[in-house]
Order: structure tokens, then sequence, then C-alpha cells
């Protein structure tokens, strides 16, 4: 029972026998809390289905490396089964370690700044890990799609392009704001609303006099990407898809759509929104990434 470390700082002002008890009834809850919670059948089976992405990816770890960790395919430069390189991943290693590994064992080209990069449906949605980020958290997370979706789905070490055009924008700590189209994972056609980002959250306001809040993010609950899905034409060339970061990627009648897409007029908009939303989420700011 390794519920026993709960109760350390009184363990000896206990008996063995009572705090076993305790852990007895800790593990019940926890076992059982969908008949004492009301859970309803979605999140079971999404619970369930996360459960399954972590038994697989414990599996495989113990079937490749006796210490636990597991082995994945990192491209580099561009996806070219020549190119994929074949990297340990730990459950704590972050994609800066990852990087440091290709660079010191794989890389030979220099003067590049070189980030790990997420990649899905198709290529067409796209971020750079930040570099404190768990990369076995983005796996696990393909881990519950369905299995047409993820196929596509790849790491690359290549440029970062990104980082150094929002380099002058997070020296600003001010809300940015602006009104654009939007659209959610339920619904087909663009509508106009206002946005802004501060305070570390992502808000939607019904018009530009931001007084009627329609719904916030908290920047801690949702992942960002580059681009849109391919099934959705935007308004405009510069666009972001986000998702919540426990997103259960499942089309449906009601829900036929990959996450919500807000689709920007201008390239310097696009760089000013990612950018407070990084920095929201990493008040350290961006730093650059290895440069070879």
């Amino acid at each position: 029972e390794d519920f026993f470390s709960i109760w350390q700082t009184s363990k000896l002002a206990q008996s063995y026998e009572i705090a076993c008890a305790q852990c007895g009834v800790v593990r019940d809850l926890i076992e059982n809390y969908y008949t004492l919670f009301r859970v309803d059948s979605q999140e079971i089976e999404r619970e369930k289905r996360i459960q399954d992405g972590l038994e697989k990816f414990h599996l495989d770890s113990v079937r490749r490396k006796p210490s636990g960790d597991m082995r994945i395919f990192v491209y580099l430069h561009e996806r070219d089964e020549n190119t994929a390189i074949s990297v340990i991943l730990t459950p704590t290693a972050t994609a800066q370690s990852i990087v440091e590994h290709i660079i010191s064992n794989h890389c030979k080209r220099s003067g590049d700044n070189l980030s790990l990069h997420e990649v899905i449906l198709g290529k067409h949605l796209e971020r750079p890990l930040f570099p404190s980020e768990r990369v076995v958290e983005t796996v696990l997370r393909w881990s519950i799609w369905e299995e047409d979706e993820k196929r596509t789905n790849y790491l690359i070490l290549k440029k970062n392009t990104l980082y150094p055009a929002l380099l002058p924008f997070t020296k600003d700590s001010a809300p940015v704001y602006g009104e654009f189209k939007y659209v959610d994972s339920k619904s087909k056609s663009y509508r106009k609303y206002a946005f802004e980002f501060s305070g570390a959250k992502l808000k939607q306001y019904k018009d530009t006099k931001t007084t009627n809040e329609l719904e916030s993010w908290k920047i801690e609950d949702i992942i960002w990407y580059i681009g849109h899905e391919v099934k959705r034409v935007p308004p405009t060339r510069f666009n972001f898809t986000f998702i919540p970061r426990t997103y259960d990627f499942k089309r449906s009648k009601d829900e036929p759509y990959f996450g919500n897409v807000v689709s920007v007029n201008t390239l310097e908009e696009l760089h000013k929104f990612i950018a407070a939303m990084i920095v929201g989420e990493h008040p350290e700011g961006l730093y650059p990434p290895v440069i070879l």
C-alpha cells in the first residue's frame, strides 16, 4: 500500500493497523469514485481509454526497457524514414533533454535554432514543444485518439522559425485583444467574436465592448496549435487551433471537427496572441532553443 506515505507525519501517533485501515478507505474511494459521485458514462469511458493508453505505455516500457523507459521515433529536419531517430523516452524526459540528446549524438548541421515539434492531423497543425514540457504527456494524449486520427501524428526536431518571430511581443505584458472569426468543434460556420488574452486566460466576448464574456479558458488547461484542420476553411491565412488539455478527440455527429479555431486578421496579430499565451503559461518567457 503506497498510501501509507500520506500519513508519514502522524505514523508515530497511531498504530500500523489503523494506518492500513485508513489506506484501505482511500483506496476504496478512488477505485469506486464513479459509483459514489455519479460520474456519467462518457467520463467513465474516457477514463478507461486513458487507463488503456497508460497500460500500453507501461507494457511497452517493460518489454523494451527494464528501467520503465520506452523508445519513440523522432524525425530530424524533415519527415523521412531515413531521418527517423530512435530515442529513449523516460516519464520525466523534457523536450529540451531530447533536443540535447539528438544534437549530441546525431546532428552535424550547424547554425540552426532547433526545437522539438508536435505535428498532427496530416501536417496541418503543429506547435513547438516548450523546452520544459514533458514529452510523454504528448505521446499519451495521442493514445486515446482513434487510430485513423493519430496515425499521421509525429514528433520532429527542426528549426524553430516561430520563436524568433514571437520575441518582440514577449516584452509587453499588456493584454492582447482583437475581433476575429471563430468556430468551435461543433460548428461549421465561422462567426465574429472579440477575443482577449489577459490574466493567463483566453477570453471570448460577444462583441468589442468586452462587457459580455461568453467563455474563458485558463492557459494551463488548453493546448494551442498553429494552423487548422483541413476540413475547415477559415476566412484568413492566420489561424490557431486550441483544444482542452484533456481533450478526448473522437468525432461524432454532434462534434465532427477538431478543436476550436480562431482566424485572426494579420500575421502580427497571430504572433501577438501566441506569444501572450506562451508567456502566460511560462512567465519565465521565451528562451532560445539549443543553438548548434
